[in-house]
């Protein structure tokens, strides 16, 4: 077979392999692997654990007599309250009357807020009718029956 003289002959020439280590000399070098990796898994343990620390877990809830809770207290399980009717109905009265009321009810203050209304509106109407055509005269009428009864 003949070969192109501008081509160049190809190497075929095998490479030694390099002769096997024995196995007494592997061990060492695979435990100083092992270990420098154990190093670095361990000192990112700790790291992450000194960057970023727990969240502290929550304690027992101390309740205090008389003193309403901030949140919710729900119990984990249900238990039953072992009460009377009699002793419920008293414990309930109590919390409600330690509870101020919001508004004082009134039973006659719906006729006069009525009545009051029904007086305002006729003093529109009157200051209206007075004023006539007039923007301005009627704007001045509604501020008068406003100021008569106290709005400012």
């Amino acid at each position: 077979m003949a070969t192109a003289p501008d081509r160049p002959q190809p190497d075929r020439r095998a490479v030694p392999r390099e002769a096997p280590v024995p196995l007494s000399r592997r061990w060492p070098a695979r435990l100083r692997s092992g270990g420098v990796r154990l190093g670095v898994l361990l000192g990112t343990a700790v790291a992450v654990y000194l960057l970023f620390p727990l969240q502290g877990t929550p304690g027992p809830v101390l309740l205090e007599r008389g003193v309403v809770a901030e949140e919710d207290v729900i119990a984990a399980i249900a238990f039953q309250v072992p009460k009377t009717e009699e002793e419920l109905r008293r414990e309930q009265e109590q919390a409600a009357s330690g509870v101020p009321p919001v508004y004082d009810y009134h039973p006659g203050a719906a006729d006069s807020v009525v009545a009051a209304l029904r007086g305002f509106f006729v003093s529109v109407e009157q200051g209206l009718a007075a004023a006539g055509a007039d923007p301005q005269a009627q704007q001045r009428a509604v501020r008068e029956a406003l100021s008569r009864s106290g709005v400012p």
